[in-house]
This record gives structure tokens, C-alpha cells and sequence, in this order.
């Protein structure tokens, strides 16, 4: 079994588990099975966003042997949340920025996946005074550019969309090995929390 398909097998069981807890839910009036019931189903929510979190993120680091492909495995997996999510009543909102530093030809690819539920205008800013710009990223779409870069340089990439939003993410690159840099924004919204982490991980590449 692959681990794209693993994946998703974990995320409809954790799914099913909470679809069956919401029926027992219903069945169980009694006050003090009402208590339970809620610790239960919040105890349930916040190891299924936990667990949601980590798989998303682990699309990115399986996918390493197959450089380029890692950016779409991302945007794959993360469709497939967002389905699953939304037919139990779950918000999934997702932003991730991929960059790979190909020494070779001294190119940094620079990815931006927009899953917020709505258009963003997304701005990248090397601290080298290089910068790209897309204006109106429809909701479920990826946005690919390069930038230039000195193998060995360390680099600070600057994220913004909408006026309202920043995050850095550092690219340390080598001069004799690829890298690849993942950022994640996730945000799992369920009817009684809001869970939301950010992650960067670098990795080297064969």
C-alpha cells in the first residue's frame, strides 16, 4: 500500500470514528452521558486535527525521492482533506509554500498552494531585493515561480497575501546538494474549537 493511499486510509477511519460518536451522541440523553459524550467528542476532535496535521505535513516528506513531484502530492492530499473534511462538517483551510533549490542550475522553484476559501494576492520577497507578485489566486489553485539564488547562501523569504498576512521562511541552501524547504499553515475548524498549526521542515535531496 503507498503512503499517499495510507494516508488517506488513516484520515476516513478518524472520520468514521467521529460520524459514529455523533450518532451515539444523538441517541444518549441523559445529562450525565451528554457530559461524556462531549469530553469524548472533543478529546476525538482535537486527536483527529492532531493526527490530520501531521499526515498533511508527512505528504511533503514521503514524496523527497521524487523531487519534483513533491508540490503536487501536497496539493493532492490536501484536496483529498478538504473533501473529507467537509462532508463531516469540518473547515479545512490550508496554505502551504514549497521551495526547491536546485544547485545545478542555481534556480530557486517557489510554490504557493491557496486553500483559504477564497482569492488571495500573494507576494514573495527574497532578502536579495528580488520579488514576484500574483494578483487574484482563485481558491484551490497552485502558483508556481523561480527566483535565482548563490548555492550556499542562506536566504529569508517573505510570504504575504492580502495586506494581512507574513510569515518567513528560511532557505538555507548548499552548494553542493538540493534542498527542499515545506511551510505549513493549517487550520482544522470543527463546531466547538478552531485547531491551527505552522510548520517548516528542510530537507536534503538526493
Amino acid at each position: 500500500m503507498g503512503i499517499r493511499l495510507k494516508g488517506q486510509m488513516f484520515l476516513i477511519g478518524a472520520f468514521i470514528i467521529a460520524a459514529s460518536l455523533i450518532v451515539l451522541k444523538l441517541n444518549m440523553k441523559a445529562p450525565s452521558i451528554e457530559e461524556q459524550l462531549r469530553l469524548i467528542d472533543a478529546t476525538m476532535e482535537n486527536s483527529i486535527a492532531s493526527n490530520l496535521m501531521t499526515e498533511i505535513e508527512n505528504s511533503a516528506k514521503f514524496s523527497v525521492d521524487q523531487k519534483t513531484s513533491i508540490n503536487n502530492d501536497v496539493f493532492d492530499f490536501a484536496n483529498f482533506t478538504e473533501r473529507k473534511a467537509g462532508e463531516h462538517g469540518l473547515e479545512f483551510l490550508f496554505l502551504f509554500v514549497g521551495s526547491y533549490a536546485n544547485v545545478s542550475n542555481s534556480y530557486l522553484n517557489v510554490s504557493v498552494i491557496n486553500m483559504l476559501n477564497g482569492p488571495i494576492s500573494v507576494t514573495l520577497n527574497l532578502n536579495d531585493g528580488s520579488s514576484a507578485q500574483t494578483n487574484d489566486m482563485i481558491d484551490n489553485t497552485k502558483w508556481d515561480t523561480n527566483f535565482t539564488f548563490t548555492p550556499g547562501t542562506n536566504y529569508n523569504l517573505t510570504v504575504s497575501y492580502n495586506s494581512t498576512y507574513t510569515q518567513n521562511v528560511t532557505i538555507k541552501t548548499k552548494n553542493n546538494k538540493d534542498i527542499y524547504v515545506s511551510f505549513f499553515d493549517i487550520t482544522l475548524q470543527t463546531s466547538n474549537a478552531v485547531y491551527t498549526n505552522k510548520t517548516q521542515d528542510t530537507y536534503k535531496l538526493k
